[in-house]
């Protein structure tokens, strides 16, 4: 995959079975990581790819992945696992919101991922799709401003219960094969980059 990545950029190697000794720990109340704002290099304003391991403990409330909103609104992006269902939601700029067709499980490892690729949003759990519809983006209304949360939103109400890992973002539309290669590869070693 020689694709470009955004320029914050946090992942795993990708190389074994997941595992979940290199997995970040939310508890679902407090757990957030933040990683600031005047993020000009995530700024989304045409195709992303956003993809990560997940294990959830529970669907009691929502579960964010990652969120760049202005309090509950996103701008650009807001990507959780919805409360009760458990279906991945994917906001784009408050003009798009396509959810996935069926919820990755609770108490075990899966991979899920969300593509947009100027006109569809397109979902996928453990490499295979999972849902898609027609999307579309509008300018954001606070360019470079919003803070970029894993594990929430700015507005605290989708705190991610469980464990997260190799969390990576493109700013390009990866293939249905690579998304596949992804969810079928392994963690070895974590680092994190930001060009």
């Amino acid at each position: 995959m020689n694709k470009k990545f955004l320029s914050l950029f946090l992942t795993f190697f990708l190389l074994g079975s997941p595992c979940p000794s290199f997995a970040v720990q939310f508890d679902g109340t407090d757990d957030a990581i933040n990683l600031g704002a005047d993020s000009q290099a995530i700024a989304v304003s045409g195709n992303i790819t956003i993809s990560c391991w997940v294990k959830v403990t529970d669907y009691a409330n929502y579960n964010g992945i990652l969120g760049i909103t202005n309090i509950n609104l996103p701008d650009p992006i807001d990507f959780y696992l919805d409360q009760t269902t458990g279906k991945p939601n994917f906001f784009l700029s408050s003009v798009s919101n396509v959810v996935a067709t069926a919820a990755p499980g609770t108490g075990a490892w899966h991979h899920i991922g969300v593509k947009f690729d100027g006109t569809n949003i397109t979902h996928y759990l453990d490499g295979a799709t999972n849902g898609s519809g027609a999307g579309s983006i509008a300018a954001q209304s606070n360019a470079f401003s919003n803070t970029v949360y894993i594990g929430t939103r700015s507005d605290g109400a989708t705190r991610f219960k469980g464990e997260m890992f190799g969390l990576a973002a493109w700013n390009t539309d990866l293939t249905d094969a690579e998304m596949s290669t992804l969810a079928k590869s392994r963690l070895e070693r974590i680092y994190l980059q930001i060009r």
